[in-house]
């Protein structure tokens, strides 16, 4: 019984893939509003002690096609990380900077006013692009795949 409520409660992991499978990582939603992104698929049934991401729920972005070093870049306000040199991510500390690093987000002004590309969906569908929606109660949702 505590294994099946321990499964439904806090073991629920959500596998993100790229476009050609290539890539995924683990997003470990834990009992309340904070989760885990981990490289790889991630099965272990405690917390990890190095090469994450921890944050709280929230929308992120993904970019698997990076055209640089990276082999993904993920928009994420984090609370803690720990990545070492395995784990090819870039981290942004908000998703406006990576969007405006990919030029889907051309500005923001003095009022937090955001003024997109015109071509931002063309752009988005170019990169391998996932929106994932994190500050669901039930789990998650990809937005955009």
């Amino acid at each position: 019984m505590i294994l099946i409520l321990y499964y439904f409660v806090d073991y629920k992991r959500y596998f993100i893939y790229s476009d050609d499978k290539s890539e995924v990582f683990t997003i470990w939603k834990r009992v309340g509003w904070d989760f885990y992104i981990i490289p790889g698929k991630y099965y272990w049934p405690f917390a990890p002690k190095d090469n994450y991401i921890y944050a709280s729920d929230q929308l992120m972005e993904v970019i698997f096609n990076t055209q640089d070093y990276y082999n993904y870049k993920i928009g994420v306000f984090y609370k803690d990380k720990i990545i070492n040199e395995e784990w090819n991510v870039e981290v942004y500390k908000n998703m406006d900077s990576i969007d405006i690093n990919y030029q889907i987000l051309d500005s923001i002004d003095f009022s937090r006013k955001r003024f997109y590309n015109n071509d931002a969906d063309s752009i988005r569908k170019a990169l391998d692009y996932k929106l994932i929606q994190v500050e669901n109660v039930y789990g998650i949702k990809v937005l955009r795949d």
